[in-house]
C-alpha cells in the first residue's frame, strides 16, 4: 500500500515539475514576444520620424526653390538696373563738377551717391542670402555625397541661426581647411539644429556666447559648440538624443532637434556626444569618421 502512494506522489511530483518547467518555458516565449514587438515598434517609430523628416526637408526644398525664383527675377532686375543708373549718375556728378554747380549740391550729391551704394550692397546681400538659402535645402529625391569643407557649411548657416537675445556672441575658429565626404544638405541641418540649441541654452535677456572650433584628430575631424548657457543635468544628457525628449513646455519645441541631427550624423559616418556642467554651459561634439571606421 505504501508503495503505490509513493508512486502516486512521485508521478505528481514529476507532473507539477514538467507543468513548471512548461510555464517557465511559456513565460519565456510570451517575454521573448513583447520584446519582439516593442522592439519592432521602436524601430517602425524610428522610421516613421525619418519619413517624417524627409517629406518636410523635400516639401521645405520645394518652397525655398519656389520663393528664390520668385525673389531672384526682381532682385537681377534690381541689380541690373543700379549699376547703369551709377554711371549716369557719376556722368552727371562730373558735369556739375566741370561746370563749377558741384559745390552747390554737395550734400544732395553725397545724400545719392550714398543711396545708390546701399541699393548696390543690400542687393548683393539678398542675392547672396537666397544662394545660401538654396544650398541648405534638399531638392526631390536628392542624396548626394561630395567632398566638401565643413567651414563652409558652418559659416552659411550661422547666420540663419540668430534667436531672440539681442547680444550674439558666436565665435567660428577653425584650425584649418575641414574636407570630408558627406551629404551637405543633412549637415546643413545638422549644425543649424546644434546651433540652435547652443542658443536655446541661454535665456532671452542673455548675451549668447558660442565657441565652435574644428580641427583635424588624426584622420578624423572633430567640431565642437560650446556654448556658456544653463547646462544640462546628467539625465537630461542621456536622454538629450531620444526622439520626443523636451525639457521645453511650449508647443514649439517637438523633441525632435538633437535626435534628427544624431540620426542624419550617423548616415554620414560621424557621431555626436554630449558633456555639461549645469550653471556652465555645454558642449556638443560631432566626429566625422573616415571610410576605415564605419558607425553601425
Amino acid at each position: 500500500m505504501m508503495f503505490f502512494i509513493k508512486s502516486a506522489i512521485d508521478n505528481e511530483r514529476k507532473l507539477t515539475a514538467s507543468q513548471r518547467d512548461k510555464l517557465k518555458e511559456n513565460n519565456e516565449n510570451l517575454l521573448t514576444t513583447i520584446n519582439s514587438k516593442e522592439t519592432a515598434l521602436r524601430e517602425l517609430k524610428r522610421t516613421q520620424l525619418k519619413l517624417i523628416e524627409s517629406e518636410k526637408m523635400a516639401s521645405l526644398g520645394f518652397l525655398t526653390a519656389g520663393i528664390a525664383h520668385e525673389l531672384n527675377n526682381p532682385l537681377n532686375y534690381v541689380g541690373g538696373v543700379v549699376e547703369p543708373l551709377k554711371k549716369d549718375f557719376y556722368e552727371i556728378r562730373q558735369t556739375l563738377i566741370a561746370n563749377g554747380k558741384a559745390d552747390d549740391m554737395k550734400e544732395t550729391i553725397d545724400e545719392i551717391s550714398f543711396l545708390l551704394d546701399g541699393i548696390s550692397i543690400g542687393t548683393n546681400r539678398s542675392i547672396n542670402i537666397i544662394k545660401q538659402l538654396s544650398s541648405m535645402v534638399p531638392r526631390q529625391s536628392e542624396d548626394i555625397r561630395k567632398e566638401i569643407d565643413l567651414c563652409e557649411i558652418i559659416e552659411n548657416v550661422i547666420p540663419f541661426c540668430q534667436g531672440n537675445n539681442a547680444d550674439f556672441h558666436i565665435m567660428f575658429l577653425p584650425e584649418k581647411k575641414l574636407v570630408t565626404h558627406i551629404n551637405p544638405t543633412e549637415i546643413n541641418q545638422v549644425f543649424i539644429n546644434l546651433i540652435r540649441n547652443s542658443i536655446e541654452a541661454f535665456p532671452p535677456t542673455d548675451t549668447v556666447k558660442i565657441d565652435i572650433t574644428g580641427k583635424w584628430k588624426g584622420p578624423n575631424i572633430e567640431i565642437s559648440i560650446h556654448d556658456m548657457g544653463m547646462g544640462m543635468e546628467k539625465e537630461t544628457i542621456r536622454k538629450a538624443k531620444e526622439a520626443f525628449f523636451t525639457t521645453k513646455t511650449d508647443s514649439v519645441h517637438t523633441g525632435l532637434g538633437l535626435f534628427i541631427a544624431n540620426s542624419l550624423l550617423q548616415k554620414n559616418n560621424a557621431t555626436l556626444s554630449l558633456t555639461s556642467i549645469p550653471g556652465k554651459g555645454t558642449v556638443q561634439l560631432i566626429t566625422f569618421y573616415t571610410n576605415s571606421h564605419i558607425i553601425s
